[in-house]
């Protein structure tokens, strides 16, 4: 048995079936190559916690999915959109509109947070200039520059190191640096350096490319799940047409033009009897037609995909719809003939015959398979 695409996901609402269709592939290879390099922690993104920056992401508020498919218990907290793209990569789940107001809100408030104060690139310290400390760690208030984006720079492990050189001291020794591109010094009041670092929080949110360890943020992901929702559809659709009144009738599909076109062929003209009328009785084919109806594949393309979704109550899942198949009860077959206007329904009975001839009085003198339309 063939493995299932990671990109085809099948579902069922109340009866009507369809498989969603989403092109991943970029996704997934840009998620999980986001994912692993986000596995760096300790020295490799310059803190001494042994969180990872995946870990550190995954609890950053910017990430929250602000609404969600189901209710997530208080002690878990929302879930992430890490979460939902693990959902969509690794389980196939269906994409939902949920989703889309999901990303649409991440990339809103990281589009607010690029270049902010909050930006990870902006956060500010001040650092000695350790030209100017004491051999005893002493040093001027005015001594100092603007850090942004990390605060192990040169100076501030000089400075670290000749604190714990100290007699009784309790610091310890720092090792070294970080990669220069992680920060961004200035003159304190200058600003010179916003805007500039490339920490790797800043990586893990913002980066297109070139910066190490993280070299595609989550922005540039959140962009390619976005171009997943737009282009995925909705495919092998089956949509059943009863009698319930609780979904699509006849007289929903005679809206539908290739249904018309279909039906109007099958009854034919006022004048000239279609290949779904019996030539002998005039009657619609029943049970044939809706053998026939049902293996018939309909083009829905100029009609709005949005009322198909309504009517078969997929509204909620993201994709364009672009062909459907009915299972349709024979009542409703007999009802498609009627709504052309070139057949009728005998009053009183189950059956639908082509107004080309009059409609006799009496049924007399027909058996019983004519009357059903066999």
């Amino acid at each position: 048995m063939s493995k299932k695409k990671k990109g085809d996901r099948g579902f069922r609402v109340k009866g009507n079936t369809g498989i969603q269709k989403a092109q991943i592939e970029k996704l997934q290879s840009l998620y999980e190559k986001w994912e692993k390099e986000c596995g760096a922690s300790g020295s490799a993104i310059g803190v001494k916690s042994d969180l990872s920056l995946l870990d550190i992401i995954s609890q950053h508020g910017i990430v929250s999915r602000p609404y969600t498919k189901k209710t997530v218990p208080k002690d878990k907290g929302a879930s992430t959109i890490i979460d939902m793209f693990d959902e969509w990569i690794n389980d196939a789940a269906i994409i939902e509109k949920a989703d889309v107001i999901a990303l649409r809100q991440v990339i809103k408030k990281l589009n607010e947070m690029r270049d902010s104060d909050t930006d990870p690139r902006n956060i500010k310290f001040t650092v000695p200039k350790i030209e100017e400390v004491e051999p005893n760690g002493v040093y001027d208030d005015d001594d100092v520059r603007e850090v942004y984006g990390h605060y192990m720079t040169p100076d501030y492990v000089a400075f670290r190191n000749i604190l714990a050189e100290l007699p009784n001291s309790k610091t310890k020794k720092e090792t070294d640096p970080v990669n220069s591109t992680w920060y961004a010094e200035g003159e304190v009041g200058s600003g010179t350096g916003r805007n500039t670092a490339k920490p790797p929080m800043w990586q893990a949110l913002f980066a297109s490319g070139g910066t190490a360890p993280v070299s595609i943020g989550l922005y540039k992901i959140c962009e390619e799940a976005a171009k997943v929702i737009k282009t995925a559809t909705i495919e092998e659709v089956v949509i059943t047409v009863d009698d319930d009144n609780k979904g699509m009738l006849a007289k929903d599909l005679m809206e539908i033009p290739s249904v018309v076109k279909w039906v109007n062929k099958m009854v034919g003209t006022k004048t000239k009897i279609g290949e779904g009328i019996n030539p002998k009785t005039l009657h619609w084919k029943g049970r044939p037609m809706q053998a026939a109806f049902m293996s018939e594949t309909f083009d829905i393309t100029g009609v709005n995909s949005k009322t198909i979704k309504e009517a078969a109550e997929f509204d909620e899942i993201v994709g364009t719809i672009k062909s459907v198949k009915f299972k349709i009860s024979l009542r409703q077959v007999r009802k498609l003939a009627s709504l052309t206007k070139n057949a009728e329904k005998y009053p009183g009975r189950d059956v639908v015959r082509h107004i080309s001839k009059p409609l006799k009085k009496s049924m007399e003198g027909l058996n019983w398979k004519q009357i059903i339309g066999y």
